[in-house]
């Protein structure tokens, strides 16, 4: 017996708890080889680690950059193991740390993003603010698109090679 397909036909993401522990650096060899950087952790950064049933699943670090021209806290790697991705883990883990860092001094808290996918998550979210395009990282082009369309005029695959970024500021609820 065949099945039909209907397009957009889902049932939706499955119910995760995620729990969040602040940890140190050690814990970044775990995710260090899915991530799409240099493997190195600013020894400055504040980690964190999202478990599901006591798996860690998720890994973001977060600084605080005095010197930039908006001071604040800036995330600085996210990392969702493979078999996670597309949960939403990652958005509930930056959240959760967002929350925690916009109630200290400067009250500033911002997450860059290549990742087309990623963008469009804080692109649909409440909680986010999009303070720069998807674009070119030069402050020349700036265009006030949004994500969704510099994404579809730009490509995916000039998002791969890392030609585009976006960058949020948490608004919090």
């Amino acid at each position: 017996m065949a099945v039909a397909f209907r397009w957009r036909e889902r049932t939706g993401r499955p119910a995760v708890r995620l729990d969040v522990f602040q940890s140190t650096s050690a814990t970044w060899p775990t995710f260090a080889p899915h991530h799409y950087l240099t493997r190195d952790l600013n020894p400055s950064a504040a980690c964190f680690v999202g478990e599901v049933d006591g798996t860690p699943v998720a890994f973001v670090a977060i600084r605080y950059q005095p010197m930039s021209s908006v001071p604040g806290w800036m995330f600085h790697r996210l990392v969702t193991l493979p078999e996670w991705q597309g949960l939403g883990v990652a958005l509930r883990l930056v959240e959760f740390v967002a929350r925690e860092y916009q109630q200290r001094e400067p009250h500033r808290v911002r997450m860059p993003t290549r990742h087309p996918g990623l963008a469009r998550s804080f692109e649909r979210s409440p909680l986010w603010r999009c303070v720069r395009s998807m674009g070119p990282s030069t402050r020349r082009n700036q265009a006030r698109k949004t994500p969704r369309t510099a994404i579809a005029e730009r490509g995916t695959a000039a998002a791969a090679r890392g030609e585009i970024t976006a960058t949020f500021e948490w608004v919090g609820p």
